[in-house]
């Protein structure tokens, strides 16, 4: 647990050292926030049709800050060749992903503070609001950890040139995942590969409140964070035994 620790700490340090990363932690959210927030607050649109829409987008920012935040400083240790001298100091694979992820969680938690404080201080939102927001919160979560683990399972397993999904997949799998539309209005194959995401019952939730989505949501979250995670392990080994820490 202290090695986690000492891991967590670094991750910070290393945000605060390269400016590019600490920019995009508040670039993103302020971004998002005026696009919708502003759209939300200034009564062209009714307040049934773009609250949804508000929520989405920042159920997005933070699954993808979250996602993010475990993958970018996991290609950034590889690239300096840093991963491999974490290793060789007896650090366990599991403790170096603990320390990934709760970083992760925390800058995800950092933008929904963010934006869930805006909500009703900057743009009028009120209670519907924020209960849309919250609720499909740890499906969202979990979600994206698991994605970053199944990323970082395909660079570990087939070498850092696909390090691309860190910041591609995310959004890819949320558009597919029929965001802004009912599942309904999608092409037929389509809405059977968006019942894969738990994002897609997430933003069913928020589009029609009822509560039976979240629980899909849910238990499709968890499977899916044990699938990855297991994939996660396997590319690791593999890595280790075929490559060499040196070489992923």
């Amino acid at each position: 647990m202290l090695r986690t620790w000492i891991l967590f700490k670094r991750n910070v340090g290393l945000t605060f050292q390269v400016k590019g990363r600490l920019s995009e932690l508040v670039v993103f959210p302020i971004s998002t926030l005026v696009i919708w927030g502003m759209l939300f607050s200034s009564g062209i649109i009714t307040r049934e049709l773009i609250g949804p829409l508000l929520v989405i987008n920042i159920l997005w920012a933070v699954g993808s800050h979250a996602q993010g935040q475990i993958n970018m400083p996991l290609l950034m240790d590889l690239w300096a060749r840093e991963f491999s001298e974490i290793m060789r100091e007896g650090v366990s694979i599991s403790e170096y992903l603990m320390a990934k992820a709760l970083y992760g969680l925390s800058v995800g938690l950092l933008t929904l503070t963010i934006c869930a404080l805006s909500i009703p201080l900057a743009f009028g939102g009120g209670w519907l609001e924020l209960y849309l927001l919250f609720a499909p919160m740890p499906v969202v979560i979990l979600t994206a950890t698991a994605l970053a683990y199944l990323f970082t399972g395909v660079v570990f397993r087939y070498g850092r040139a696909f390090g691309f999904l860190s910041w591609t997949g995310l959004p890819f799998i949320i558009m597919l995942s029929s965001p802004y539309t009912p599942i309904s209005t999608l092409w037929y194959p389509l809405q059977l590969i968006s019942y894969l995401s738990p994002f897609t019952f997430a933003f069913e939730f928020v589009r029609s409140q009822e509560l039976r989505w979240l629980l899909w949501g849910a238990i499709e979250a968890a499977l899916l964070f044990g699938v990855c995670y297991l994939y996660l392990r396997f590319a690791f080994s593999y890595a280790c035994k075929n490559r060499g820490l040196d070489k992923i």
